[in-house]
């Protein structure tokens, strides 16, 4: 399944969260071996949305511009193309009686 324009998926998501967790737990100089909830470290340092949420507002915002600009700008037909479907992994299926399935009559 292929992903859409700006759309985090959850993998992604947590790496973001977690990276931003490290960054504050290093400028706050509080380390992990202290066991101190991310809650309390985010109250402590004054962050109320986490970085995933300030990436998708910021491409809210940006879609919200794009879709009011003419239709054959360059940006709009950017944001509205859908690639072709990739063909599938592996061998390919055979079809109908290409193989095995037919006799062969020799004379």
């Amino acid at each position: 399944m292929r992903q859409r324009h700006g759309k985090l998926s959850g993998s992604i998501r947590k790496k973001l969260e977690a990276v931003e967790m490290d960054a504050i737990r290093r400028s706050l100089r509080i380390s992990r071996k202290n066991k101190v909830r991310n809650e309390i470290i985010k109250q402590q340092m004054g962050t109320e949305a986490t970085i995933s949420e300030v990436i998708e507002n910021k491409q809210l915002n940006c879609f919200g511009h794009v879709s009011q600009i003419v239709e054959d700008r360059l940006r709009k037909q950017a944001l509205q193309w859908q690639p072709a479907e990739r063909p599938k992994r592996g061998r390919p299926k055979q079809i109908g009686n290409k193989r095995g399935n037919q006799r062969q009559e020799f004379n």
